[in-house]
């Protein structure tokens, strides 16, 4: 079985057990309030996910009473943790994005320039959402330290890095729009003035990766 044996979401679960054993209902909120805006899972998805843990053996699984009910309590075992262990030390995969609206912007000239102008700006919107909803968050931090103090070197730079995405993404849309205005309509207009700039702009961060890698850059 190799470290890529399950999804990240499995592994994702499986750390959050390395910390402390939690109910499922628990791990479902943890992983949700800790990544929702980098790894969105259904709640669905993350139950299973649990269940397929426990089968692999990685993780047991007690019943506790609450109530007239009961209730599942999981926590990592020692195969569980070399599988984390051995996962941490793998390549993470290429990078992804997952974003509505930028598809709804690769066809705009399917639909209408009010139709796109509504997409970029719930898009914006919501990033922005995101963003003040983080916010929330690590004011907490500073006021309680939040439920794992000894943790926050490892969750500011994860934050940080969401943040940034979710407000240039927040702050592309409120100019896009303000391009998008100006369009009689999105079908047929070509290579605009804005068009090449927008790729000229592409091509720059390319040569600038390429710089800082030491490789050839294109002119």
């Amino acid at each position: 079985m190799t470290a890529r044996t399950r999804s990240t979401t499995s592994y994702a679960l499986l750390a959050l057990l390395a910390i402390r054993p939690w109910t499922g209902y628990e791990l479902t909120h943890q992983l949700r309030r800790s990544l929702h805006y980098a790894w969105p899972r259904s709640e669905a998805n993350l139950y299973n996910e649990q269940k397929q843990l426990v089968r692999l053996g990685w993780a047991t699984v007690t019943k506790e009473p609450r109530g007239k009910r009961t209730r599942n309590r999981y926590a990592i075992t020692p195969t569980g943790r070399r599988a984390l262990r051995a996962w941490m030390r793998t390549e993470p995969e290429v990078p992804h994005l997952e974003i509505e609206g930028i598809v709804r912007m690769f066809f705009a000239d399917q639909g209408s320039t009010d139709d796109l102008l509504r997409s970029m700006t719930t898009t914006g919107a919501r990033a922005g959402d995101a963003v003040l909803e983080l916010c929330a968050i690590v004011e907490d931090y500073f006021a309680t330290g939040g439920p794992f103090p000894a943790r926050l070197h490892a969750v500011a730079l994860a934050a940080d890095l969401v943040t940034d995405l979710l407000s240039r993404i927040e702050s592309f849309a409120r100019e896009a729009v303000d391009e998008v205005e100006r369009w009689e309509s999105t079908k047929d207009l070509g290579m605009t003035k804005e068009a090449r700039q927008r790729f000229e702009a592409v091509l720059a961060r390319g040569r600038r990766i390429s710089a800082a890698r030491g490789l050839k850059t294109p002119q």
